[in-house]
């Protein structure tokens, strides 16, 4: 599970802080519009393999393609 958390947004760049199961210290994962890449900028405190990171980034490039933009989602899996 992650609690993602919108943290910029400008037209181009969007940047999303990641909690993997809603604990520790935020990563942050941006969305770049005009190349349509998603990249980890900071690895959050519990995510050891980026396993979180991952997830997140499909999430991310989730609502930038549907357009949506939450100021804060949960994003859970099983």
């Amino acid at each position: 599970m992650n609690l993602l958390t919108l943290i910029y947004f400008d037209g181009d760049t969007i940047r999303y802080g990641y909690q993997p199961e809603g604990k520790g210290k935020k990563g942050i994962i941006a969305y770049n519009s005009k190349d349509k890449t998603v990249t980890v900028e900071e690895r959050a405190e519990a995510d050891n393999n980026q396993y979180y990171a991952n997830m997140a980034k499909s999430k991310i490039q989730k609502i930038a393609t549907e357009k949506t933009l939450p100021r804060e989602c949960v994003q859970a899996w099983y």
